[in-house]
This record gives structure tokens, C-alpha cells and sequence, in this order.
């Protein structure tokens, strides 16, 4: 099915750097994994460096595969009423055409 959605000729992001993403990065081989949790933000997963979701303009271009689950860090934002990615990260962003999201 990705196949039909996703263009070979952008490079690849995931979105989402915990046990979701990385089962998706396992087959998919991003170039980048965004992520929220400040822990993982700067390390290395198969190859591909993890930026933080502030760091959005650096993947202009890119076609970004999000696979989040609410865990630990995650399920706190959202019981705080914190947003998980704000309006302004993703305004240039249009479902299907730049992102998807998977589970």
C-alpha cells in the first residue's frame, strides 16, 4: 500500500522514534526520525539521526511517515492538554501529498 502513496524521489522521514517508529524505520529506512521526548532527540536509530519536532524546516521536501503511540512522555503532554505537534510545526504540511500516518 505505501507504495501507491509514497514518492521515491523524496527522501523519507518517521516520525515518531520509540517502538512504532522504529518498526517502521526498520522497513521503510528514513534518512530522519522526528520526536517529541527530549531523551531520544540527537541519537542515531539504523543510520538516520533523530531531530526534534521544532526542527521541521530541516525536512522541507522530505515525505514524513508518522507512527506515534501515546507513551509515557507522549500520554503526559496530552493529559497536561499540551499539543503534541502545534498548528505552526505543520502548516506546510498537506495530509497524503507530505505526511501519513500509520499505526
Amino acid at each position: 500500500m505505501l507504495n501507491h502513496v509514497i514518492d521515491p524521489s523524496r527522501p523519507l522521514v518517521v516520525w515518531g522514534a520509540g517502538p512504532v517508529g522504529k518498526l517502521w524505520g526498520r522497513k521503510l529506512e528514513p534518512r530522519r526520525f522526528i520526536e517529541v521526548d527530549p531523551r531520544n532527540v540527537g541519537q542515531t536509530i539504523g543510520g538516520a539521526s533523530v531531530i526534534s519536532s521544532d526542527q521541521l524546516a530541516r525536512i522541507e521536501g522530505f515525505f514524513v511517515i508518522v507512527a506515534v503511540a501515546l507513551l509515557s512522555h507522549t500520554r503526559e503532554r496530552a493529559r497536561r492538554g499540551a499539543p503534541l505537534v502545534t498548528r505552526s510545526e505543520t502548516s506546510s504540511f498537506e495530509e497524503v501529498c507530505d505526511f501519513i500516518c500509520v499505526a
